[in-house]
């Protein structure tokens, strides 16, 4: 592909021009777009891909290793000697599911150092006559997947695939910042808007003054290499006066699956990015996740939403808790920001929303700050169902017994 995906300012994560008067809020490390390009270049050339029979693989105990380094997996290959790899925490977390051994039981064996104990559960476990694929990145063992996942549906293609999406906007004067860009263990994503396409869904009240609540029409896409999940593009929508992002449930989606391959150890050489009917179909998906239509009725509900008061923050808040199992750490947070939208005049549901929202900055991981970023997408059109009427209802207070 043409886009260089390190080598251009143009989409670097930024804060755009309407954004400059402003407090950056976020707690959270944004990516450079050379970042992400160093780091996928460098796991590519790490990386390779095993297909083998699942009777030719199996845990060993590690010597003098702790935790998830406490067992190996031991790789057979015909006509060559084995090969022996770390296992990751998200591979471990598939073979407890493969093997149906409970999460916490694998994870003490793990956390108390039992790799013999370990190792013969799993390998007594394992299916014997099935294939899998194992997907090997700097001498570990990150997932255990089947043999018809689709490795060429990759970070490095679909960075790249967005960029070249990106630069065909620029080039019709449809401006496109990238506002972040992260790379875990599991997931990568990708969040970037139209600077040239704002709504003002109301006003709120900043340092004395009135000021238009303006949000940004963008994307968010994600994608998963070690079968966390199918590659997905989402409406975004960003808000500049807290720099907040929200994810719509209204999600384009594409599963990791394609042809099965033949036993044998496939590296990055032999696994060339070719096919060009797949990339076609990620940049259409991508061109379809700019929706005007979809976006103009999202702000709608929006807008909807900044009717709904919340008279009873405390109570609301508690509902939300149970009904979406929040945290007692994170239900402190959530008052807090809360309050803070209020002091902006913004004590709302569309204020509510973005005290969910306002989480995602201090969240540890970009798992969970899309997370936030999804709640609080949903939080934000509850105008007018019963699942908002469920949050609103105080549960009554039982009457003192009389002495």
């Amino acid at each position: 592909m043409a886009t260089k995906l390190g080598g251009s300012r143009r989409g670097e994560p930024t804060r755009p021009a309407h954004e400059g008067r402003l407090e950056r809020v976020t707690e959270r490390p944004v990516m450079r777009l050379r970042d992400l390009a160093d780091e996928l270049e460098r796991r590519r050339a790490s990386s390779k891909d095993i297909v083998v029979d699942s009777a030719n693989m199996q845990l060993v105990p590690a010597a003098g290793g702790q935790g998830v380094d406490s067992v190996q997996m031991a790789v057979e290959m015909p006509g060559a000697d084995a090969e022996f790899f770390g296992v990751q925490p998200w591979a471990h977390a598939q073979l407890a599911a493969k093997t149906s051994i409970p999460k916490p039981y694998y994870d003490r064996m793990l956390n108390e150092n039992r790799g013999e104990l370990l190792a013969a559960n799993v390998n007594a476990w394992l299916p014997d006559k099935e294939r899998r694929m194992l997907r090997v990145q700097d001498g570990r063992v990150r997932a255990v997947v089947s043999d018809k996942f689709n490795v060429r549906l990759d970070n490095y293609g679909l960075a790249y695939a967005a960029m070249e999406v990106f630069d065909e906007f620029q080039v019709q004067g449809q401006r496109i910042s990238v506002t972040a860009a992260e790379l875990s263990d599991q997931h990568m994503y990708m969040k970037a808007i139209r600077d040239d396409l704002s709504y003002t869904v109301g006003t709120v009240m900043r340092r004395s003054q009135l000021i238009d609540d303006t949000v940004f029409m963008g994307v968010t896409l994600g994608n998963s290499e070690v079968g966390d999940g199918a590659f997905f593009v989402s409406p975004y929508m960003w808000r500049v006066v807290c720099q907040n992002g929200a994810i719509n449930e209204t999600t384009l989606r594409r599963v990791h699956i394609g042809e099965r391959l033949e036993v044998g150890i496939f590296t990055e050489e032999t696994l060339k990015l070719s096919d060009e009917l797949l990339w076609r179909k990620v940049q259409d998906t991508l061109h379809a996740g700019f929706n005007e239509d979809v976006f103009a009725q999202w702000v709608d509900a929006v807008r909807a939403g900044r009717e709904v008061v919340i008279e009873r923050p405390t109570e609301v808040i508690e509902n939300m808790a149970t009904t979406f199992k929040i945290t007692e750490d994170r239900k402190a947070l959530l008052l807090d920001a809360f309050t803070e939208e209020a002091a902006m005049g913004n004590n709302t549901l569309w204020g509510l929303s973005n005290a969910v929202t306002r989480l995602a900055h201090l969240e540890g991981t970009a798992e969970g700050a899309v997370d936030l970023e999804r709640l609080g997408a949903k939080i934000g059109v509850l105008a007018g169902t019963d699942e908002l009427e469920e949050l609103l209802t105080i549960p009554a207070t039982p009457a003192r017994r009389r002495k």
